[in-house]
């Protein structure tokens, strides 16, 4: 390469470099629920061997500080095999996020309110 090129090259460089946004920093997504709409979930179940059943209620009171989700899991007894289990996965319709898109995820906070109430209170 020539001096002429290189020199050619590095100013460029030079100039789309400092076009580059400094410290520029996305604003944060925020994904959250407060009433638990049933319309607004997805909800998957998985049942191994006798399986069971998944009973789940959006409730107007009694949760932090009003309405929640209660999920209730009835597992029956084991099958011939000795096995019995129940899973209850829900996905937040609308919340999605495409890295592409989006940008790359550089932290993720969770937090959530749960008690375990057993048996059901009715």
């Amino acid at each position: 390469m020539t001096r002429r090129k290189a020199l050619s090259l590095a100013v460029a460089l030079s100039v789309m470099s400092a076009l580059l946004p400094v410290g520029a920093v996305a604003a944060p997504i925020v994904f959250s629920d407060g009433t638990f709409d049933p319309a607004d979930w997805e909800e998957t179940h998985l049942l191994i061997g006798n399986g069971g059943t998944v009973t789940t209620l959006q409730l107007g009171t009694g949760g932090n500080p009003d309405e929640y989700r209660m999920v209730i899991l009835q597992v029956n007894g084991a099958d011939a095999a000795g096995s019995s289990a129940v899973w209850a996965f829900y996905r937040r319709l609308g919340a999605d996020y495409d890295p592409q898109t989006q940008g790359a995820i550089e932290s993720l906070d969770y937090s959530e309110d749960s008690v375990l109430i057993v048996p059901p209170p009715f």
